[in-house]
């Protein structure tokens, strides 16, 4: 009987045993579904970009058919034009393309009724969940928007300081150049919004935009109450 009876709970308790890990296998399953759910790029209903963001959408080679593929229509369709300074100052449309997500607002540029992506341009939060790893010309060790700062490497690699002043906000923003053979052909602009008067006053600012183009003249800057 005692035989019997042990051997019932041994397996009642073993089957305990079984579900409760069946149970915590399926609720871990269930997690990570949600999460690649909203991850961008892997379903519609995104809603936030992965950490490899930059590293994974360079310009120049990029085309606007893969993002609306990637990111489905953007949040706003804006027109722009730029003047090409290395062509003969010759004024040129923009189509630009932005998309908010809940670590991240995006800003795509091509020129006006081109495929490729000329500029992507990010500002991004530091989101403890969802960090965005931000990039230092590919040499510097990783870090995330919200902990990046301007320093030396970016002054000495500057080609264009710019500092703007409007009725609400205010930005400044440097333009560097790197000669390592994967992003030579890009430019990258370090954006501040802050009242900034010189360069040399831009060192250890926190950045709040980074535009990477594949044309020096193209920058475009996310409006301050579009940022996060």
């Amino acid at each position: 009987m005692k035989t019997l009876l042990a051997g019932i709970v041994s397996g009642v308790v073993s089957g305990l045993v079984v579900y409760l890990i069946q149970f915590i296998v399926a609720s871990q399953n269930e997690k990570i579904k949600n999460r690649e759910s909203k991850r961008v790029g892997r379903s519609r209903t995104y809603k936030f970009v992965d950490e490899d963001f930059i590293y994974n959408y360079l310009p120049e080679n990029l085309l606007i058919e893969r993002i609306f593929e990637d990111f489905g229509q953007p949040d706003k369709k804006m027109d722009d034009s730029v003047t090409l300074k290395w062509d003969n100052n010759k004024i040129k449309k923009l189509t630009e393309y932005q998309y908010k997500f809940i670590n991240a607002v995006i800003l795509f540029s091509t020129f006006k009724n081109e495929s490729y992506v000329i500029s992507v341009t990010i500002n991004s939060n530091q989101n403890k969940s969802h960090p965005v790893k931000f990039c230092f010309g590919f040499t510097e060790e990783d870090v995330c928007f919200g902990q990046a700062k301007i320093n030396e490497e970016i002054l000495n690699a500057k080609v264009n300081f710019e500092s703007q002043s409007f009725i609400n906000w205010a930005y400044a923003s440097i333009k560097a150049k790197f000669f390592y053979r994967e992003i030579k052909d890009l430019t990258f602009t370090y954006i501040v919004c802050d009242i900034v008067e010189s360069e040399s006053n831009m060192l250890g600012k926190t950045i709040d935009q980074l535009c990477i183009s594949a044309n020096e003249d193209v920058s475009p800057v996310i409006y301050f109450y579009d940022m996060i």
